[in-house]
């Protein structure tokens, strides 16, 4: 299970030194970040690797730092405040050096001092509580802050696009049933080993933007997708292997003394390593001459080169461990593994103690079977759980209250059975348990020695690990390809002399949207089987009933919703209104997760893509509030605005030599406030993502003053009425400007021509279709005349005071009162609603 433990320091100037490690994968990532005032980079980073526990110096309990990540973020992880002097720079780089498996840049280590004092205090904080000590050379050290070959996702946007968690389910307590519980994750995982699972959400959230990597993906996922033969052979191979990562982690960290429980442990990962040298031989000896694509045999080659190392590894374990040992699942068959996991003839001492343990056993088995025969309606038999050892497990009718008295002792009751003991039986157990304790102490000797040659290949097996986990991830991909309508998009990266970027997605779907449309027509469709099926005629023809229940069913489910596909021909900012439930927003998703995915290395839901390498996708979606930061909407929605206007670089040079462009995503903007404040912000905040070089910007708003911006295309959603029901019809279908500077009246002209304009009472056809009680529907169609009228009274009072205010010089002053008197007369101000309503 992860748990990650963070340490972090800052200085008087704003920089914050985080180090952070994950035990079930021990990575030591380094992180050292310049922050503002309210230290939000420093939140989101640990946020982002899911820190459970932060250590600080007891000299930070009244620092900005503190009140920023402690106080106000209380829910989201333990604190733990350690002495000033463990955060020593210069103990935390000795560290670092000698426990990294490879060798370090110390021009990086030394620029990064905080991190170096960070790290000091994690690692002397994890041994101390974990009661172990990291082996020399046996840490993976990353540096996190300046990883430019990757796209940079907040933790917001990831929470927006669903890539890890449905927020669905999130947002009601996971009441929803698991098999409706889908993620972006949830639908690419076509891994087969944890180590697969677990990159492939790490490539979610951080894909590549190198144009290189990129294609090299595409190309092992196209080698697969096109031999089915050698994508089974990988998958095949893959699936069984244990959890290298967890392997690793476990020599990574030695236990100051072995316990009953650590021996057992460590046995157990002694048989998984064995087993996974096996696989990995075998894997590379398979595929060796059977991949062609450049990533494929780089993948293998991390194989290839460090055989002769693997080979001598698999060796030393053969010869200390017994022919045909493999791991065990349940607990007996586990102590039986453990104890008999060294093979015979090494050891004298640990030969006699398992002979001991051998007869301890059998006799335990022959007193039960006498017990029976002696007792004939007992039944009991022998039974073995880690807390009680072997005892007698019985059925509860035959428990009688006179056996349990003078012949079954300590009784544990069960709703059918009971677990009990008999003195002599209690007396073998002891017998065995002591034989037991000697074989594992005899075992640990030569575990121990095992341990120091698995350090040797720590750093040959943590590059192994990699690849293999990457080659789990493609192979998913292959797999999902051929399983799924999904298509292989096209990557290409910027070059100085390029226009600003162009992205062309030709019928893209989203994903989850597409899924559950799937599974509401499916469940409809079953129940609506199930129920035809009996109100059909029968005939004597079962075919003939079958097919006719089939066809009913089938219409009954074509009234669910089919996803509409939607091209996107972006460049600059594109303009997408139309009305509420059109579309709007999943278009700004979907085409988000299909850049996502394209520089993953996955085939994207479209029919046909051109994607420019994007370094970074800021998003400004969602209607939420934020109790915990006394945030409300319109005040988190411009933090999150804030944000983007403040981390998009207005000059491109680092950007243009990487190849790469942002990605901007905004949802009506400005909805939290007033319509007059709310056009002001939207249209400033439009003017400076259009100023910006290599930024496309997709903005979904009802603002459609926004449309007369020079160099905006717009994008709208259709929606019209049933002329039979005089229902609401959605398209979902998005219609594309021809001119993306056109005036008004060209823009007014293009929608009547093109798409029908949003009917005046959409908002009250929209909650009716809601299912709104039919006499509120009415008094809002009530309410909406009458402030119709009210509009219209307006206007004409004021046409009538303009024509007044042109007469007045040649009217006298009775007469001018006189038309003031009737004009205010006939353009009286109307009730909103009359008393009856």
């Amino acid at each position: 299970m992860t748990h990650v433990i963070a340490a972090a320091i800052g200085n008087k100037s704003g920089e914050v030194g985080l180090a952070w490690i994950d035990l079930g994968n021990p990575i030591l990532h380094l992180c050292q970040v310049r922050d503002g005032k309210l230290y939000e980079a420093t939140r989101a980073t640990l946020v982002g690797c899911k820190a459970c526990e932060v250590i600080f110096p007891a000299t930070h309990v009244q620092s900005a730092l503190y009140e920023a990540l402690v106080r106000d973020n209380a829910s989201l992880w333990h604190v733990e405040t350690r002495p000033r002097r463990v955060f020593s720079e210069d103990h935390g780089l000795d560290k670092i050096r000698a426990l990294s498996s490879v060798d370090l840049d110390l021009r990086e280590l030394d620029r990064r001092y905080l991190c170096r004092g960070a790290a000091a205090a994690l690692l002397g904080f994890v041994e101390l509580t974990q009661d172990a000590r990291f082996a020399e050379g046996s840490l993976r050290v990353r540096i996190d802050d300046d990883d430019r070959s990757r796209m940079t996702l907040d933790n917001v946007t990831v929470s927006i696009l669903e890539l890890l968690e449905d927020r669905r389910a999130v947002l009601s307590q996971h009441r929803q049933p698991a098999a409706s519980r889908k993620a972006v994750v949830d639908f690419l995982d076509f891994t087969v080993t944890a180590p697969g699972a677990r990159r492939l959400r790490a490539e979610l959230v951080a894909p590549p933007c190198e144009h290189a990597v990129v294609t090299g993906r595409q190309g092992l996922v196209q080698e697969l997708l096109d031999a089915s033969s050698l994508r089974d052979l990988v998958t095949h191979h893959l699936a069984g292997l244990h959890d290298m990562d967890q392997l690793t982690s476990h020599y990574a960290a030695r236990p100051k003394q072995f316990t009953l429980v650590t021996l057992k442990r460590e046995a157990d990962n002694t048989i998984r390593l064995l087993e996974n040298l096996r696989g990995l031989l075998a894997l590379e000896a398979d595929l060796a001459d059977r991949l062609a694509s450049r990533l494929g045999k780089t993948l293998i080659a991390s194989i290839t080169k460090t055989r002769p190392l693997l080979m001598d590894l698999e060796q030393a374990l053969t010869k200390r461990l017994q022919a045909g040992v493999s791991f065990q699942r349940s607990p007996e068959e586990q102590r039986i593994e453990v104890v008999y996991c060294v093979v015979t003839g090494l050891d004298g001492v640990l030969d006699v103690a398992r002979q001991t343990y051998a007869e301890k056993i059998a006799q335990m088995k022959q007193y039960v079977t006498q017990l029976n025969t002696q007792h004939e309606d007992l039944e009991a038999c022998l039974w073995f759980s880690v807390k009680r050892g072997y005892h007698l497990r019985v059925p509860r009718e035959h428990a009688t209250p006179a056996r349990l008295g003078s012949l079954l002792i300590r009784p544990a009751f069960h709703k059918k059975t009971v677990d009990c003991t008999t003195k002599e039986l209690a007396s073998l157990n002891l017998k065995q348990e002591q034989a037991t304790r000697e074989a594992l102490r005899r075992t640990e000797l030569h575990l121990e020695d095992l341990r120091s040659n698995v350090k040797t290949a720590l750093p040959a097996l943590y590059a192994i690990a990699e690849a293999v986990a990457l080659l789990d991830v493609l192979q998913g991909f292959a797999n999902m390809a051929a399983e799924t309508e999904v298509v292989r998009p096209v990557i290409y990266a910027l070059n100085a002399q390029d226009p600003d970027p162009d992205l062309t997605i030709d019928q893209g779907r989203h994903l989850l949207v597409e899924a559950t449309l799937e599974r509401q027509r499916e469940a409809r469709k079953a129940r609506a089987s199930e129920t035809l099926v009996s109100e059909i005629v029968p005939t004597t023809n079962a075919a003939t009933n079958a097919a006719a229940a089939a066809a009913a069913a089938a219409a009954v489910a074509a009234e669910v919703d089919v996803f509409v596909p939607n091209d996107l021909r972006l460049q600059k900012m594109a303009l997408v209104t139309g009305p509420n439930s059109a579309g709007k927003s999943t278009l700004l998703k979907q085409t988000a997760l299909i850049v996502i995915m394209a520089q993953a290395g996955a085939w994207v839901p479209a029919r046909a893509a051109r994607i420019p390498l994007v370094e970074r996708i800021l998003t400004r979606i969602g209607t939420e509030d934020n109790l915990e930061a006394n945030a409300s909407t319109f005040s988190l929605e411009m933090t999150e605005l804030a944000h983007i206007l403040r981390t998009s670089p207005r000059t491109m040079s680092d950007r243009a030599e990487n190849g790469t462009c942002q990605l901007v995503l905004i949802d009506e903007l400005g909805r939290g406030t007033s319509s007059r404040e709310g056009l002001a912000l939207a249209w400033a905040a439009s003017e400076f993502l259009l100023q910006r070089p290599r930024t496309l910007t997709i903005f979904a708003t009802h603002f459609r003053q926004l449309e007369v911006l020079p160099g905006v295309q717009v994008l709208r959603f259709s929606v019209g009425i049933d002329e039979v029901t005089q229902a609401l019809v959605l398209s979902h279908l998005v219609h594309t400007s021809q001119d993306a500077s056109h005036s008004r009246a060209s823009s007014a002209a293009h929608v009547s021509a093109s798409t029908p304009e949003i009917p005046c009472d959409y908002g009250i056809r929209l909650a009716e279709a809601c299912g709104f009680p039919q006499a509120t529907i009415a008094d809002a169609r009530i309410v909406r005349e009458r402030l119709l009228e009210h509009r219209v009274s307006l206007e004409a009072k004021r046409a009538g005071l303009e024509v007044l205010l042109r007469n007045a010089q040649t009217m006298t002053l009775p007469d001018l009162r006189a038309a003031l008197i009737r004009l205010q007369t006939r353009h009286q101000t109307l009730p909103v609603v009359t008393d009856s309503h």
